[in-house]
């Protein structure tokens, strides 16, 4: 009988020093990073409350999770390394866009600084330029925009990122394209349906045509670039 109940008292501890360890090692979200996102969230209209979760869920790590839709993701620390409000947010259960045309886009999404990747195509600018605190994204990847922003490319930011991979399809992006997207690391280039101009730089002519001027994903844009991969400049 003793041995009995030492064996139950044994799996109890046990069970307990296990549920322990889970707790523990799961991650609760950094309060730099929720505060970055909450100040965000300030500037988007929500009329759906598609974002209700952000108010009532002190966790962003765990921010409007499915089994096919995985908002957030963060390390052991706590810390958000990737944010996707990709295709399909705008059906949960509607659209989200930032209320002021122009301006300046997610300035606050330059607090993230253990981003890796980044997601944003239903968050629509209505015509604002990159942000400049986005420089603080050292650790950018992987970055997808079809959010409308306008302007140049920021060479700053381009300096800043490891990109490896880079998808600005279907924005309002103009200027020529800057020898600073010359990457060694990066391997996946989309600049389709923007309005670039002038010579692309000899380092991207690795790059297929359709890394420029691609009509599968819409109007294809960039009418103005030319030389290699496209036809030469006049």
């Amino acid at each position: 009988m003793a041995m009995a109940v030492a064996r139950v008292q044994s799996l109890f501890v046990t069970t307990i020093l296990f549920l322990g360890h889970c707790i523990a090692a799961a991650p609760i979200c950094d309060a730099r990073d929720r505060n970055a996102l909450l100040t965000w969230k300030q500037e988007l209209a929500d009329p759906y409350g598609t974002l209700s979760d952000w108010d009532t869920n002190p966790d962003c790590c765990t921010w409007l999770q499915t089994r096919q839709y995985r908002m957030t993701t963060c390390d052991s620390a706590g810390r958000i390394t990737s944010l996707i409000m990709g295709k399909g947010l705008e059906y949960k259960p509607g659209p989200v866009y930032q209320k002021a045309n122009g301006g300046v886009y997610g300035a606050p999404i330059g607090n993230l600084t253990q981003l890796k990747k980044l997601d944003l195509r239903t968050i629509y600018s209505g015509g604002a330029t990159l942000s400049s605190t986005w420089v603080k994204l050292t650790k950018l990847s992987n970055l997808t925009l079809d959010v409308l922003v306008a302007g140049p490319l920021p060479v700053a930011l381009l300096k800043a990122w490891p990109l490896q991979y880079l998808d600005l399809t279907n924005n309002d992006l103009n200027g020529t394209l800057p020898v600073e997207l010359c990457k060694s690391t990066l391997t996946i280039l989309k600049l389709s349906g923007n309005v670039f101009t002038g010579p692309i730089p000899r380092c991207l002519s690795r790059f297929p045509a359709s890394s420029f001027n691609d009509s599968s994903t819409g109007p294809s844009g960039n009418e103005g670039l030319c030389n290699p991969p496209l036809p030469p400049c006049s």
